[in-house]
């Protein structure tokens, strides 16, 4: 295998990574083919002093390759340089400065494995199987050694050990990650990053990799003030949870719990979760004499405002009910106030469940979408039995001039750039932007749309519901009536 070592003007810390690297592992000056040292920057004498550094430990010639961009992104050239140096060997070993080995790695087990186990891409040696939920440790086991990296899942990473103690966050990478990893040369091949601070998370998203993970840790992160992932340089993002709630006093909370749960640092993000709760009786099933039944839902609303759990209650005035999008809309004012910038569109009658996280990682991770479409799992009349959905449930809300307004239903327009007056054919309908759907495997949340027996949210019979639809819809249809005779619901 080759080494190939990432600095960036830290000669002591450099030094260190060697140190600890050949003080638990002798024998793998035996095992390097070539070296590779990608530098960003150090001065001349730093540069030289690292390549007698190594020549000494390593007794073998030294490449020191040097980058000297000033740009913001250029030390992004050195990663898209990796791939120019992987011709002559099927495996390198890839190791930044600011790591520290804590463990003997068994380089010739690894190594074997690979080349018994074409599928593997990459193996990270920074994992800690021993901290992890006992979820992914019945999920994720593949033997004595490896798990399989969880992703889209979460999992956690030790950032420090102080006293014995180890301090951890959660992280997900795409398969992917440029912690200290023995990779297949081909992972760098004809690619190039992202010149951009995701430009970890973004490389391996659409390339299928597959990595495994060790189960005890070889390396621990020896520059923690300085990584641009640690607590203090996180960036703060406000995500926004906008939810139509009426009559579901006995699931609502059920409902809420993997949102409520779900304010966690993720990977590069503080991520700051709000609730935002819609709840009244639309006016049409007021025009058709139906019981207004939400009383007990407010009450539970009210509670869980008080408790922290739901950020805003808005109600329509009783005497002035409104529809479906516009009470959808006045979320709008209060995403603007509350700087929200991805918004979540959550019904009633749709439950993400343990879901929730991964599908917003993925969202997290996929930045390049403006919204989002999710398939939701349809519950049918017959048990067992369902239907697939999919519909808009997330956006980006700051992009192409910000949301302007819901028009229709769970639909709406954005501003538009370079359209302060908000000019209506300036609008940006939001189903003709970037659109991504997170894929079914992430998740697939169950929605209680079209079953009576089984509804979470709505009026007394889902006869009403039918009625409403043919009103509210300029076909006067619906795709379900209600067969009186047999007392069912049946799909038209």
């Amino acid at each position: 295998m080759n080494l190939i070592i990432s600095t960036a003007r830290r000669y002591h810390q450099f030094c260190n990574t060697i140190d600890t690297l050949i003080k638990q592992n002798p024998n793998i000056i035996d095992i390097i083919n070539k070296i590779y040292v990608l530098d960003d920057r150090s001065g001349w004498n730093e540069r030289e002093k690292m390549e007698g550094y190594l020549v000494e430990k390593f007794k073998k010639k030294v490449n020191v390759i040097t980058f000297n961009g000033e740009d913001k992104f250029d030390w992004i050239d050195k990663l898209d340089f990796v791939g120019r140096l992987c011709d002559d060997n099927e495996y390198i070993f890839f190791l930044e400065d600011d790591w520290e080995s804590i463990s003997p790695i068994d380089f010739k087990y690894h190594l074997d494995y690979l080349d018994k186990n074409k599928d593997i891409d990459t193996i990270n040696f920074i994992t800690d199987w021993f901290v992890q939920d006992d979820k992914h440790r019945e999920k994720f086991d593949v033997n004595d050694v490896y798990w399989e990296c969880p992703y889209p899942e979460s999992w956690r990473h030790v950032e420090q050990i102080k006293d014995d103690v180890k301090y951890w966050h959660d992280v997900s990478f795409p398969n992917f990650s440029m912690s200290p990893s023995l990779f297949r040369s081909n992972v760098f091949k004809n690619n190039k990053f992202d010149r951009s601070e995701r430009f970890e998370l973004t490389y391996a998203v659409d390339k299928n990799f597959k990595s495994l993970h060790i189960k005890h840790p070889k390396f621990i992160h020896a520059g923690f003030d300085e990584s641009f992932i640690s607590y203090k340089n996180k960036r703060k993002l406000n995500v926004g949870i906008q939810i139509l709630a009426y009559n579901c006093a006995d699931t609502f909370e059920e409902l809420i719990k993997p949102w409520i749960e779900l304010d966690y640092e993720n990977g590069y993000y503080d991520i700051d979760i709000k609730i935002w709760v819609g709840s009244g009786q639309f006016k049409i099933y007021e025009d058709m004499g139906c019981k207004n039944v939400n009383g007990p839902t407010i009450e539970l609303i009210e509670r869980l405002k008080d408790e922290g759990k739901v950020h805003h209650l808005f109600q329509p005035d009783k005497y002035h009910l409104l529809g479906d999008h516009t009470t959808r809309d006045k979320c709008i004012s209060w995403c603007k106030k509350e700087d929200i910038d991805l918004m979540i569109q959550v019904d009633a009658d749709e439950f993400y469940g343990d879901q929730a996280k991964p599908y917003l990682d993925w969202i997290i991770f996929n930045k390049k979408y403006d919204i989002y479409n999710t398939i939701l799992k349809g519950v049918t009349q017959e048990e067992g039995v369902f239907e697939d959905w999919e519909r808009f449930s997330a956006a980006w809300i700051k992009r192409n001039g910000g949301i302007s307004h819901y028009y229709l239903d769970q639909h709406w327009v954005f501003q538009g750039e370079g359209n302060p007056n908000n000019e209506e054919e300036k609008n940006i309908e939001y189903r003709w932007v970037k659109t991504g759907t997170v894929p079914k495997e992430v998740c697939n949340p169950i929605h209680y749309s079209w079953n009576n027996d089984l509804k979470t949210t709505g009026p007394e019979h889902i006869k009403e519901k039918i009625e409403y639809q043919k009103r509210y819809y300029a076909d006067n249809k619906c795709g379900y009536s209600w067969d009186d005779e047999n007392d069912k619901l049946i799909k038209n």
